[in-house]
């Protein structure tokens, strides 16, 4: 080999960055860390974000820096999880891009059986979960499984209702691989997580609205440690209702700023969806009705003019919703709706009980 051939190979981008945000994690960051070094696909970088953490975390990703060369650490002030994965974003060098937290863990082949098709022309693969409750292994996300083709925009559209914001394969950036172009070509950046809920949804929701070829499969590639303190925040109040209107917010202005349309005709849809998740997690937690969650949601949400003109606009996308949607989800939806608009209980209940006579399931 040449001078110039062993340079440009030790110099070669790396296949996949592996960011890794660590705050207060030391308990864990040794099996989070040695898990990415056990990869079977060893063309990596590993990329330890120390966000201020206050315990030994810190010294503990410095250990690292002399065990392997593929390994880099970036100290910064404490700015919270977004803030961590961008400046993680910002120093990546792979061709593509998995998010790891510092209390979390890889399946030692998720690189090796996700690369073969990212290479390909599928934009991100996802696959399953496997969720740790004190060591051990109780429960799997059960995703679906296949190619997700978005050619146009009633794909996109219909994608989106049915797919993604319920869920189906998944919305955590840690069950899913991206590619680094489409990150770059569109400046893609996770939301402050301090302002708004669910930043890996915000960033998927996003990062979908970029691409055009999907994979999901089946292997459980990714284990979610289940605790205490972690990085799941709540607004103190365990509601959020608050901070799922400003990810509808920024969600909103993302989509102008970037013209997407197909997703702007169906962002009252959109934003109802992100909110009903959050409403069933609430009713189920706290056992209580829609009659109490619509109090609950005033008393939150500070903007609650945004989250009403949302509500009414519902109506406004018959249309279109009804070929992604039966009539009869349409119809319960707008129901939701406008109960949440006016309050209504009475008319409320009339209109569901005239859905179920009228509307087949």
């Amino acid at each position: 080999m040449s001078i110039l051939s062993k340079i440009e190979s030790i110099s070669k981008s790396p296949e996949f960055s592996i960011i890794i945000p660590i705050y207060g994690v030391e308990e864990y960051l040794y099996e989070c860390i040695n898990s990415a070094l056990s990869q079977t696909f060893s063309d990596f970088e590993i990329l330890l974000v120390d966000d201020g953490s206050p315990d030994h975390s810190s010294s503990i990703c410095d250990e690292y820096l002399c065990t392997d060369s593929r390994i880099k650490v970036i100290h910064k002030a404490n700015g919270g999880l977004s803030d961590s994965r961008n400046i993680g974003l910002a120093y990546a060098t792979g061709k593509f891009i998995y998010f790891l937290d510092g209390d979390d863990w890889m399946n030692k082949e998720l690189l090796e059986k996700t690369v073969i098709y990212i290479r390909q022309d599928y934009d991100m693969v996802a696959f399953n979960t496997s969720f740790s409750y004190d060591d051990k292994i109780i429960e799997s996300t059960i995703h679906d499984t296949g190619i997700f083709e978005i050619c146009d925009a009633f794909s996109q559209m219909k994608f989106f209702l049915k797919t993604l914001l319920l869920s189906k394969i998944g919305w955590s950036v840690s069950d899913r691989v991206f590619k680094k172009s489409v990150i770059d070509e569109n400046n893609l950046k996770f939301a402050d997580n301090k302002k708004i809920f669910t930043e890996d949804l915000f960033f998927s929701c996003c990062y979908c609205a970029h691409i055009r070829k999907i994979l999901s499969i089946e292997d459980k590639l990714f284990y979610y440690r289940q605790r205490e303190g972690s990085i799941m925040h709540t607004d103190g109040t365990g509601l959020n209702f608050n901070r799922f209107n400003e990810f509808g917010k920024e969600l909103e202005k993302y989509y102008r700023e970037k013209r997407i349309d197909p997703l702007i005709e169906v962002f009252p849809q959109i934003y109802y969806s992100i909110f009903r998740n959050n409403i069933w997690k609430v009713q189920k937690q706290n056992n209580i009705d829609i009659f109490q969650i619509r109090v609950l949601i005033y008393d939150d949400i500070k903007d609650i003019s945004y989250f009403r003109s949302q509500m009414s606009s519902m109506k406004n996308q018959r249309n279109t919703l009804v070929k992604i949607f039966s009539e009869r989800e349409f119809r319960e939806m707008l129901s939701v709706a406008k109960f949440f608009l006016s309050g209504n209980a009475l008319a409320f209940r009339i209109r569901n009980k005239l859905i179920s006579i009228f509307y087949k399931k």
